[in-house]
Formats: C-alpha cells, sequence, structure tokens
C-alpha cells in the first residue's frame, strides 16, 4: 500500500539500513534493526510513538510467572 512504501521510504532516508516489512492484514509491523544510536533517535523521532524498542535475549525460552509461558 501506499503507506507501507511510504513507512519504507522513510527508514531508508534516515539512513537505516536493516528492516522487514513482518506480518501482513491489519497486524503487520516493520522490524528495523540499527546499531547507531543518531539513526535510532531520527526513527523515534519520526515515527513517535509508533516506536517498540526490543532487546535480544540470550537465555532463551523461560518461565515468566507460576510455570505458564
Amino acid at each position: 500500500t501506499p503507506k507501507i512504501k511510504n513507512s519504507l521510504n522513510s527508514i531508508s532516508n534516515l539512513g537505516a539500513k536493516s528492516f522487514k516489512l513482518l506480518g501482513s492484514g491489519k497486524g503487520g509491523f516493520i522490524f528495523v534493526y540499527e546499531r547507531n544510536p543518531k539513526i535510532r533517535k531520527e526513527l523515534v523521532k519520526y515515527f513517535n510513538k509508533g516506536v517498540l524498542p526490543v532487546g535480544i535475549d540470550k537465555a532463551g525460552l523461560v518461565n515468566i510467572e507460576n510455570g505458564i509461558l
């Protein structure tokens, strides 16, 4: 869609090199991997509250509460 194309172009224009459209329909999102803090800051500023920071966990699958995943 034009909205997705505009978002992908904006991400590229802000300098991000690693990004991927994930999901489909109304529940999709764009995953961006960026180590440069300046580019990350620009992405957050541009997309406002639509950015969800994630991290990498090397522990693997763990129980979070009372043995329920």
